[in-house]
């Protein structure tokens, strides 16, 4: 602690671990706390608070009673006194009961834990809450709506009447909502209220949902057509199987999205092409897109042309990033690539569990002329240069390959478990020899030793000597 005393004048966050916090305080207890943390002390630089409330307590008749609140009281008005700049609130609940007969006086305790807490919320912007061991009665008065909040995170794995409200009380002003562990049945609350009528979000811009999907698909929301709940939303990302039976989260956006993340099969696919929700160039300003393969209960799994063609389908004229995500291997077919629209305009392809032979790599380069970034395994080299030391490499391709690429500046190795360091060696080496602008092969560090050696042994061999110049840059900027 710095001599002068003024460490609080340099704290960004603060963190409250609220060890055993329901056993019983007496008095002397809490003047010791008054001391540590006066009313005068402030921090004027600090911006996040996270509270833990953690403990193993055994909760009986004779233990229950409010001396547990004092304390939760006292942390709640301290965060509001001492945090005049306070934008983040933090709150992670892991209390394990162990439960007597007492079962009513135990559900109440746990209430009041977080109940008083959260009367912090209402000057907080960003709020995040992990409420994993807290059961709520309906209709309990729990978080009151606030303007200032307009930043939401939610674990609703056990508390889907919490979400049911918060949903409901701060859609209105909410910019940023993530949602995760909510169960699919529940998923309603999220844009309708008990009466059936719409929730609608007119600020918000991101939205994550990971669904757990312990429901059959007749179970699946659907909302009135007519109402676009999602109108401004930027950032969408569903990590799990789609929830909805139509195309609730696609509807009013089209020319708002930039930033797409789904979890794609069959019956998701066919829902979009129903409603037409990609259709006839409708995201023009869809710049990035994230789509990896669904493996849902009863749900119907991708082929890999299926979903290839779907994924490419997506580009627009404004998209440069596209990643493609499957725990198989994918085999990409260039064919159905080489019939999508917008190929040039694309800068980034992440492919990181496809193994790509290098034909395979070049044919799918050269349809991508303005490709800088490239993610994929290096396959089957394929080229044969035993009996042909002299060759010139650059007139040994040029009439299929060279010039490959004029933009390619980097190739990523994803995995450096499935990394043959030869054929990554050599494949690098060809692509720096086809591609002018190409500097840097990005290696996990397990195996960047033994594929500098590789890079070492075939640059000082023929027919790749005569290139070393060139092939410096291999060793760079790792």
């Amino acid at each position: 602690m710095p001599k002068n005393n003024n460490y609080y004048t340099f704290v960004k966050d603060i963190v409250i671990d609220t060890h055993n916090v329901l056993k019983r305080i007496n008095e002397s207890k809490l003047l010791i706390l008054n001391k540590v943390w006066p009313d005068s002390l402030v921090f004027p630089k600090a911006r996040t608070a996270c509270v833990n409330i953690c403990g193993n307590t055994l909760l009986n008749q004779e233990n229950i009673d409010d001396a547990e609140n004092q304390k939760l009281c006292w942390i709640a008005q301290r965060l509001q006194e001492s945090m005049p700049r306070r934008q983040k609130f933090k709150l992670y609940t892991r209390l394990s009961f162990i439960r007597s007969q007492f079962t009513v006086q135990v559900q109440r305790v746990e209430l009041k834990a977080d109940t008083l807490l959260l009367t912090v919320l209402a000057s907080f912007e960003k709020v995040d809450l992990n409420t994993t061991s807290i059961q709520l009665t309906k209709g309990y008065p729990y978080l009151p709506s606030s303007p200032c909040i307009n930043s939401l995170r939610y674990n609703c794995k056990q508390n889907v009447e919490l979400f049911r409200q918060i949903v409901k009380l701060n859609a209105p002003n909410l910019t940023s909502l993530t949602v995760y562990n909510c169960p699919r049945q529940h998923i309603s609350y999220l844009v309708q209220d008990d009466d059936g009528y719409p929730i609608t979000y007119p600020k918000l811009e991101m939205l994550d949902l990971c669904i757990h999907l312990v429901a059959s698909i007749g179970n699946a929301c659907k909302t009135d057509k007519q109402v676009a709940l999602f109108p401004t939303l930027k950032y969408l990302k569903l990590s799990s199987a789609y929830a909805f039976a139509d195309d609730t989260l696609f509807r009013g956006n089209s020319g708002t999205l930039e930033y797409l993340h789904i979890a794609v099969d069959f019956e998701f696919i066919k829902l979009l092409q129903d409603y037409s929700v990609f259709g006839s160039d409708k995201y023009q300003k869809l710049r990035c897109v994230i789509s990896e393969k669904s493996y849902g209960i009863n749900r119907r799994r991708l082929d890999n042309d299926e979903f290839f063609r779907f994924t490419f389908g997506l580009l627009s004229p404004a998209t440069h990033t596209i990643s493609l995500k499957d725990y198989g291997n994918l085999q990409p077919s260039i064919n159905i690539i080489s019939t999508c629209p917008y190929l040039d305009n694309l800068q980034v392809l992440d492919m990181k569990y496809t193994i790509l032979g290098l034909s395979d790599m070049c044919d799918l380069i050269r349809l991508l002329p303005n490709l800088t970034d490239l993610c994929c395994t290096p396959g089957e080299v394929a080229v044969d240069f035993s009996g042909n030391e002299q060759a010139d490499l650059s007139s040994y391709f040029s009439s299929i390959y060279y010039p490959l690429s004029k933009r390619l500046k980097c190739w990523v190795l994803p995995d450096p478990g499935s990394i043959h360091v030869e054929l990554t060696a050599v494949t690098a080496i060809i692509l720096t020899i086809l591609c002018p602008s190409f500097t840097f092969a990005a290696v996990a560090i397990g195996k960047r030793k033994a594929y500098h050696e590789a890079l070492c042994n075939l640059i000082s061999s023929e027919p790749y000597s005569k290139y070393s110049d060139q092939l410096q840059c291999l060793f760079n900027k790792e």
